[in-house]
């Protein structure tokens, strides 16, 4: 019986930060009853509708939104509801997504006490600076206390989210950023680069993001300074320490099966002969709630994927990962090996120090094939 993956979309936040494109809603009093209702029934219809009875659950990730915000004994409840439907592992992966500003001591022993064992911090910046540029609710100094009340919570594992190459920033002050992280001793780091995505209040306010020499100068030194200091670089914006790599996120990379749960929420599953379902939720809140109040799943957009629009995206998602894609469970799962599925301009990008390849047909990307893996990926498939 294949192995499930469960993503929880939580759309609440105390205010929608300005570089945000995420289906989220700044609400003082959220009706927190008539969301985890929908939640449970969604589940519910889903897990009837595909069958995924039986199917063992290996990691949970709520995320939003401002997961934190949430009632712990609501969290509590839909956990008991996913083991009543599936199958969930005694040693699953239970992430929750949390601000500074939500995220007090009490706050986090309850959402331990719920059966959260991982902590996803959004920190962002460790620069007042940085903060205010960004939109957020916290200081850096919350952001510090935030860390170490997770700590005194019993979270052994606990991700910091940053945002570099906003504007104003400079290669030193990240740099003093980066040196600060690795002195807090997270478990594991997300560096993500602002991208001003179009019809967000950055994007209608004219505001630019670092020029694209600063941003890989950033990048280039995230790597080599984590990777210095004990963090594996396993995934483009991703660095863990031994053994605390996001596994729910992992399963995306490869290509596993999830189930997204909430508005604006997706899922992939696998079909027959090698086709693949994908499907999102309706993102607008309120026709999202009244659907499950109908008992009606509220499914805005499906595609089935033929098995060779499967294989290439399961490459693309691959390359984004250290290890690439393997050449003989690739075989074995879509018939072919992934330097033949890539032959149309694999030679060039071999020889441009994109893509490495090894005598078994898997399929690699370099660091600065990382860097480049979207126009490549284009490349490849195009």
């Amino acid at each position: 019986m294949k192995t499930l993956r469960l993503y929880i979309h939580i759309p609440y936040c105390r205010r929608r930060c300005p570089y945000c494109d995420f289906p989220t809603y700044a609400d003082p009093n959220p009706d927190w009853d008539a969301l985890f209702a929908a939640l449970q029934n969604e589940l519910s219809l889903q897990v009837a509708r595909w069958a995924l009875q039986g199917r063992k659950v290996r990691s949970i990730f709520f995320g939003g939104g401002t997961p934190s915000l949430a009632p712990p004994e609501k969290i509590g409840a839909l956990l008991e509801h996913i083991a009543a439907l599936l199958r969930l592992d005694a040693r699953a992966e239970i992430t929750l997504e949390a601000n500074p500003e939500s995220a007090s001591l009490l706050r986090l022993r309850e959402m331990r006490a719920a059966g959260v064992n991982r902590l996803s911090l959004g920190v962002q910046s460790l620069t007042d600076k940085g903060l205010s540029v960004l939109g957020r609710l916290h200081d850096a100094a919350q952001a510090r206390r935030a860390y170490e009340a997770a700590r005194r919570a019993g979270f052994a594992q606990i991700n910091l989210d940053f945002i570099y190459g906003w504007p104003g920033q400079t290669l030193a002050n990240w740099a003093r950023e980066l040196r600060e992280a690795v002195r807090m001793a997270p478990d594991h780091l997300s560096c993500y680069e602002l991208t001003i995505e179009p019809a967000t209040p950055f994007a209608k306010r004219g505001i630019r993001a670092a020029d694209e020499e600063l941003a890989l100068a950033m990048w280039q030194h995230a790597d080599a300074f984590l990777c210095a200091h004990g963090y594996e670089h396993y995934e483009i914006s991703n660095y863990a320490r031994a053994g605390a790599r996001a596994r729910h996120n992992e399963g995306y990379w490869r290509y596993e099966d999830y189930l997204g749960i909430g508005p604006g929420a997706a899922s992939k599953l696998d079909g027959e002969s090698g086709a693949v379902w994908r499907w999102r939720n309706e993102r607008h809140l309120a026709r999202y709630l009244q659907a499950l109040r109908n008992a009606t799943l509220a499914v805005a957009e499906t595609e089935r994927l033929a098995p060779d629009e499967a294989a290439r995206e399961a490459l693309w998602l691959a390359l984004r990962r250290r290890e690439g894609a393997r050449g003989a469970p690739f075989v074995r799962r879509f018939g072919l090996a992934p330097a033949t599925l890539a032959r149309r301009h694999l030679p060039q990008a071999v020889a441009c120090g994109l893509l490495l390849t090894d005598a078994q047909g898997g399929v690699r990307a370099s660091k600065q094939g990382m860097l480049l893996l979207d126009t490549l990926a284009a490349k490849l498939f195009g």
